[in-house]
């Protein structure tokens, strides 16, 4: 009982599930609606296959139920006895996303060598490096993206991976060209939709980002695991330009935990409401904070992901649930993790900032370089140096910030730089 996957690995299974695996896992790669589906229908074909319970797990983990995700990884484990030693390896790889960070990446790296054409693990060891905590994670992304597309040339997944790493190092041609390669032969690729995403937020193509993001909200799968992200994206631009009624919108609609079940919600609906909070809109954002908080707290089972934990404690600190995010922060005292110090002092200074205490909290917060250590993107990091500029401003020595916002609207100009520079510049 064997047959292959999509690039020639041996699947320990049936053909008929073989077959159905395939869809789940090119729904998982293109980050498309359907993929949980997809996986079960494989497994009801063979429940015994180990794959088809790491991929379910996968998957449900990108739709936040976390619970049932790693119930899934535990059949994976239990079934894994009979299967290849890559299949055994390839379950490992997966199911260290209990965990993440620097051990999946690790894993993945150690998997990859062996059987560098596994998409699934090149994906989990992209991911893992996302957050991983460590300075050099965008150039490693880059590397590890690229020896995808070595192995796989003419594949629309090994593309999109490349793009999305490539924004992030400013490589913003090559970004396109290898976003417009993905699409070409998958026009669903999320990871070219939303490569293509960063560099318009990157390069303050505003109006272009604008239509892109209304666009996307048309033509996008409404259950597709960043619908709710690429929403997010459209309302930075158009709180860039001015449009905080559209910005609004898109937060009310689709981007707010209400509305939007993934596990991204958390962070993209807490960073466009510290956003607003910063620029004075407070009355506007308190009923959102406290279903934003509430989100926080059923996330309880991803703490040790720094980037989950930083955007609680921005809902914690918005909601007056100091003590909360005091505990929260406490919990990273003595971690060993590489971003524990820098999610300690972020916090520390959202606190103080919440506090009025601006000068405390303008020291504390990092500054861009080291706030790579959190994880995410740089359009999703941006918030902490607004905050840090925020506070110059309000401490009364917004010039420190002078240099910093005019670097911002060299790159990527704003209407919010624009009045904080105002401000700064007294």
């Amino acid at each position: 009982m064997a047959s292959a996957d999509q690039v020639g690995y041996r699947l320990t299974t049936t053909a008929e599930a073989s077959e159905l695996y395939a869809a789940g896992i090119h729904r998982t790669l293109a980050s498309i609606g359907g993929a949980h589906d997809a996986f079960q229908d494989c497994l009801d074909a063979d429940p015994t296959f180990a794959l088809g319970h790491a991929g379910l797990g996968f998957a449900l983990l990108g739709l936040g139920q976390t619970k049932d995700a790693f119930a899934a990884f535990d059949r994976a484990d239990d079934c894994v006895q009979h299967a290849t030693p890559r299949e055994r390896s390839h379950v490992r790889a997966v199911t260290s996303l209990r965990t993440g960070g620097v051990k999946t990446v690790d894993i993945a790296t150690e998997h990859l060598a062996e059987w560098p054409r596994d998409r699934l693990v090149a994906g989990v060891r992209s991911s893992a490096l996302f957050f991983c905590g460590r300075l050099d994670k965008r150039e490693r992304m880059v590397d590890a993206a690229r020896s995808l597309r070595a192995e796989l040339p003419d594949d629309w997944y090994a593309h999109g991976l490349l793009a999305f790493a490539l924004h992030e190092v400013d490589a913003f041609d090559e970004c396109l060209d290898e976003a417009a390669a993905a699409l070409a032969e998958e026009p669903r690729s999320t990871q070219a939709l939303h490569s293509i995403a960063h560099v318009y937020i990157e390069t303050g193509r505003h109006v272009e980002g604008r239509a892109f993001a209304d666009e996307r909200e048309i033509t996008y799968e409404r259950d597709g695991a960043l619908y709710g992200h690429l929403a997010w994206h459209g309302a930075l631009h158009d709180l860039a330009v001015g449009e905080r009624g559209s910005a609004q919108r898109r937060f009310e609609q689709i981007i707010c935990p209400e509305q939007n079940p993934q596990r991204g919600a958390l962070w993209d609906a807490a960073s466009y409401l510290w956003r607003l909070d910063l620029d004075g809109e407070t009355t506007l954002t308190a009923p959102h904070w406290i279903k934003v908080a509430e989100a926080a707290r059923s996330l309880s089972e991803f703490r040790s992901l720094p980037f989950l934990e930083l955007h609680a404690a921005m809902a914690y600190v918005a909601t007056g649930a100091f003590e909360e995010a005091r505990t929260l922060r406490n919990r990273w005292v003595g971690e060993l993790h590489p971003a524990a110090t820098t999610l300690i002092n972020t916090i520390d200074g959202f606190l103080a900032f919440a506090g009025h205490d601006y000068v405390s909290a303008r020291k504390l917060l990092p500054d861009a370089h080291e706030a790579v250590r959190l994880g995410g993107s740089n359009a999703q990091r941006a918030v902490i140096e607004d905050t840090q500029l925020e506070a110059s401003v309000r401490a009364g020595c917004g010039h420190l910030g002078v240099a910093t916002l005019q670097r911002r609207m060299g790159r990527s100009a704003s209407r919010r730089d624009e009045r904080r520079l105002e401000r700064a510049l007294g």
